[in-house]
């Protein structure tokens, strides 16, 4: 449970689990049911918000529908104790303990670079889960990509408290579409630091509508500079969809190199696949 507000609950499930559903029912740990509205989604991170109207709750039953509470930071420590809950050996109401291996590293997904980190906590292929510390605090959603590995990828809290909170809101999640990563070493060849360097960019996106291409790199946007992810990341969240932003690039055609300003449309991550 994310938040209550307003009458009503917001619950993360992942969307692979409800994708095909016609109806959604949800079922509470004190022995009630309700009916769950799916309000948005995010594919690539395979997670869904489910919206539950508390009204057709009885008052002691509402009472007992609380958030879960957030770590206030991404930081971790190398042998943190941390535990899975949910269905992480895929059996519902199951947990599995384990411990930070390595508290330091990036998701890249469209547009945004993630903090993450590594347990040793192994989820089985037809299982999920959420990451808790010992104090009972939420600190990362497992990587659904991982399940069935040796080690568990988990996509640290913080970061997607803000992806929610527009979910939420109704908000739109600000998509350009194109994945990209810090990029360094060019520095001889363009006379400029840093920058982002773009993997690949999604079919029917923004970005390929403005004419962006794969091993373009994005030195500034609206002319601010842009060293890294984080900074590109940070300024297309503050956009909103249908706004428009002016990416420098620096593209190289037949080992010629040039930069370029390019003007896309924001468009809105709401249901993209």
């Amino acid at each position: 449970i994310m938040a209550v507000q307003n009458d009503y609950a917001y619950i993360l499930t992942g969307y692979s689990a409800i994708k095909k559903a016609t109806n959604i029912r949800i079922s509470f740990n004190d022995g009630f049911s309700a009916t769950g509205s799916l309000k948005n989604f995010n594919e690539e991170l395979d997670f869904a918000l489910i919206t539950v109207g508390l009204k057709e709750l009885k008052e002691d039953e509402r009472e007992s529908v609380k958030p879960v509470e957030f770590a206030k930071s991404d930081y971790r420590i190398m042998g943190e104790p941390v535990m899975a809950i949910g269905n992480p050996n895929g059996r519902m109401y199951s947990a599995l303990p384990g411990t930070v291996t390595n508290p330091k590293g990036i998701e890249y997904i469209s547009d945004y670079g993630l903090n993450s980190f590594y347990t040793d906590i192994k989820i089985s292929e037809n299982g999920s889960g959420i990451i808790m510390n010992m104090e009972g605090n939420l600190i990362g959603l497992a990587k659904k990509d991982s399940a069935g590995s040796d080690y568990c990828k988990v996509i640290a809290i913080t970061k997607l408290i803000s992806f929610f909170e527009k979910m939420i809101n109704g908000e739109t999640i600000p998509y350009v579409g194109i994945l990209a990563k810090d990029f360094a070493g060019a520095e001889s060849r363009t006379g400029l630091s840093g920058g982002v360097l773009i993997d690949s960019i999604a079919k029917d996106s923004p970005a390929g509508e403005a004419g962006l291409r794969e091993g373009d790199i994005i030195y500034g946007v609206d002319g601010v500079r842009v060293e890294n992810i984080g900074d590109y990341s940070g300024i297309i969240e503050g956009k909103k969809a249908d706004e428009t932003a002016v990416l420098t690039i620096y593209r190289v055609t037949r080992n010629k190199g040039r930069e370029l300003e390019i003007e896309v449309t924001i468009g809105d991550s709401r249901g993209i696949k």
